[in-house]
């Protein structure tokens, strides 16, 4: 839901709360660079963790998560 209210353009869900989330990150490439967010920065500063135990090289959160983002009037995709 909160995806479909607002996301970053080109942005790929996954949740964090599926029990087969860490293999689901498995099939990404480790070597580019990767942005996460979620709503507040929760799930994403500990998906980011899971990321780099997996060995994926360069991971940013964004701080603030998706209202961070709102509030510094980036622009976002809705539905």
């Amino acid at each position: 839901e909160e995806f479909d209210d607002a996301h970053i353009e080109d942005a790929v869900m996954l949740d964090f709360y599926r029990e087969d989330f860490a293999q689901q990150l498995a099939t990404f490439d480790r070597t580019v660079p990767y942005v996460l967010y979620c709503r507040s920065g929760n799930r994403s500063s500990q998906a980011r963790t899971v990321m780099t135990e997996l060995g994926f090289e360069d991971v940013a959160d964004v701080e603030d998560g998706i209202l961070g983002w709102l509030d510094s009037g980036f622009p976002v995709v809705a539905g």
